[in-house]
């Protein structure tokens, strides 16, 4: 029984550990993987930078392309980042990613990738739907089911806030316009009214619909940058130089010679310049498993030591 007990142990540790067993980091700037079980250099560096939104694949970057590797096994896949702003759906952030023939909306997931019907130019979110914008339309997409619910001959679109004349409410409406005609939509995507232009400036267009729906501006959100504390703190004693977790001075470490050190993104990560050989390296520190991510020929050259 006990033998059973610890060989169930042993393959949820591997199972746990297997899932995570690709990492990136970084030399002089430039970014590549390493292999958390022996520290080898499975990737050298070549990318750009790292996108740390997703939890179960590397997220690799040259320009705009991504190369996507699992952090379990050598799977790879590419796709070009639309560089959109976060999509929210469902209380969820999706980014927009496209190949030569689709474009997806990734979660923090990327195994839960959605594929949509099309290659747009851009997607946005409205309430329950997203707008699929192609050359001189838009698709409505039903995000529960993924397929174009409407097309609509536009350019341009404006989600606001009127007041609605034909039935004295203020309503949230939808406003397509740049092509043949000017459309105008309820939340729900029902059509009630048709304008007859193809005015692509919004403030011609507001006059135009104005004496059945009236623009009602709202106040521009104001966003304030929180400063947070610096994530990491050291101090050069001789040879050395201790570093520390500004949130907790128990976890440190300390590297051969003078240093500074910068923010890097990523939980725990930390960029360190080091004068000694005036290059500068990036990596994860693991204080639980006491292990840095990098290969090991960089812990070597820099002497890295938990102390």
């Amino acid at each position: 029984m006990r033998k059973f007990l610890l060989l169930i142990l042993l393959s949820v540790f591997t199972f746990g550990f297997s899932q995570n067993r690709y990492s990136a980091f970084g030399h002089n700037g430039i970014f590549g993987i390493v292999d958390k079980t022996n520290l080898a250099e499975f990737l050298e560096p070549t990318y750009q930078r790292v996108d740390f939104f997703f939890t179960d694949y590397l997220a690799m970057k040259k320009d705009n392309q991504v190369d996507f590797y699992s952090k379990s096994n050598t799977e790879k896949f590419s796709l070009t980042d639309q560089e959109q702003d976060e999509i929210k759906l469902n209380n969820r952030n999706y980014y927009h990613y496209q190949d030569a023939n689709a474009s997806y909306l990734i979660p923090d997931l990327v195994a839960e990738k959605i594929k949509l019907p099309k290659k747009y130019k851009a997607i946005v979110e409205h309430k329950a739907s997203l707008f699929g914008s192609l050359e001189n339309s838009f698709d409505i997409i039903d995000f529960k089911n993924h397929k174009v619910s409407k097309s609509i001959k536009s350019i341009y679109y404006h989600a606001g806030t009127f007041n609605n004349k034909l039935n004295s409410k203020t309503e949230d409406l939808i406003v397509f316009y740049g092509n043949a005609t000017i459309e105008v939509y309820d939340g729900q995507q029902k059509l009630l009214k048709v304008y007859k232009s193809n005015e692509k400036s919004k403030e011609t267009v507001f006059k135009i619909i104005c004496k059945d729906f009236e623009y009602v501006p709202t106040p521009e959100m104001v966003y304030r940058a929180d400063v947070a504390d610096p994530d990491w703190a050291s101090e050069s004693l001789q040879n050395r130089t201790k570093i520390w977790l500004s949130k907790d001075k128990r976890k440190y470490f300390s590297i051969a010679g003078r240093c500074e050190i910068h923010y890097a993104d990523g939980k725990n990560w930390i960029s360190i310049q080091s004068y000694s050989q005036q290059q500068t390296f990036q990596f994860e520190v693991d204080f639980e498993n006491k292990k840095f991510i990098i290969p090991q020929k960089y812990i070597d050259k820099l002497d890295l030591k938990f102390d």
